[in-house]
């Protein structure tokens, strides 16, 4: 890849995977699993890119639990303080989070949790209820920039927005309106989304993005890209799903050079193992494994 900003360490930083990810700190043993309403339809939640005054932007859903379930192979413990800066000042106990989605730096989380209890939380900080959205309550620090939707079982929150960005409620009102069909979805508005997540399907862990160009770690013709965790204890199965603006483009023998030159120049695939290459039309696939204490 053509800089730090897209290794993989650094996109899952900010892309929020690794927020995601930081939900696994639970106590030990406590891996009860909360109901999960929107594990197969994350992408309900993705809005088009012009709805974020974006051309693309990077997600990921992240099943918490069984990030939880393998917590004790993980090598690197540096996720844990990343959520809990990120969620403040709520006191939303990390065990309690089942599912996260990011679009690009907000974030969904899907928890247990009292409502007015956070709600104390951000009016503490100076928080103010600024609007009622599709179930959800939104609240607003004009001074730190940042923004809190609420509902009973949801929390949408924002990173601190500088003067040059979107504005945080109405990054946060196009997520609510997506979500409820009141806006446009990324699936439906760009093929490249459409066939990546088709593609990518539902494991423990998802990333994804489309583009025009990401200077030269790319392939011609690649148009979006996914990357998949399936945790299996001391394994995990890895899935690089790469789409091409046509199958023409697709060539498995360049894909394995690529990927054996570095695949970006930064060692994507070093901790992977038995890699294998696969085509079928526009979507090519590079399978492997890795060691679960390698993650990320």
């Amino acid at each position: 890849m053509p800089d730090r900003r897209y290794s993989r360490r650094t996109l899952l930083r900010r892309s929020g995977a690794m927020v995601g990810a930081g939900a696994l700190a639970s106590t030990a043993g406590c891996l009860d699993r909360i109901p999960n309403p929107f594990s197969d339809a994350y992408t309900a939640w993705l809005p088009a890119p012009d709805e974020l005054d974006q051309e693309h932007y990077r997600f990921s859903r992240w099943n918490n639990d069984d990030l939880r379930a393998v917590n004790d192979k993980f090598s690197d413990d540096w996720v844990y303080d990343d959520i809990e800066d990120t969620l403040e000042p709520v006191t939303l106990s990390l065990e309690d989070i089942s599912e996260s989605v990011y679009i690009d730096r907000v974030q969904v989380h899907q928890a247990d949790f009292e409502k007015q209890a956070l709600v104390d939380d951000l009016e503490a900080e100076d928080y103010e209820e600024e609007t009622d959205r599709e179930g959800y309550t939104i609240y607003v620090n004009e001074d730190t920039r940042r923004a809190f939707a609420l509902d009973g079982s949801r929390v949408l929150l924002t990173p601190t927005f500088d003067s040059r960005e979107q504005d945080p409620q109405e990054a946060l009102e196009a997520i609510i309106d997506a979500k409820a069909g009141q806006a446009g979805r990324y699936v439906d508005e760009s093929d490249a989304c459409s066939k990546l997540v088709d593609a990518i399907g539902t494991k423990s862990g998802v990333i994804g993005m489309t583009f025009e160009s990401l200077d030269d770690w790319l392939l011609d013709g690649m148009v979006a890209w996914g990357d998949t965790y399936a945790f299996d204890g001391d394994t995990t199965s890895r899935e690089w799903v790469l789409v091409y603006e046509d199958e023409t483009d697709v060539d498995t023998d360049d894909l394995e050079t690529w990927v054996e030159a570095g695949g970006g120049k930064y060692g994507e695939f070093t901790d992977v193992d038995d890699i294998e290459y696969s085509q079928s039309g526009r979507v090519a696939r590079i399978t492997g494994t890795m060691d679960t204490e390698d993650f990320p």
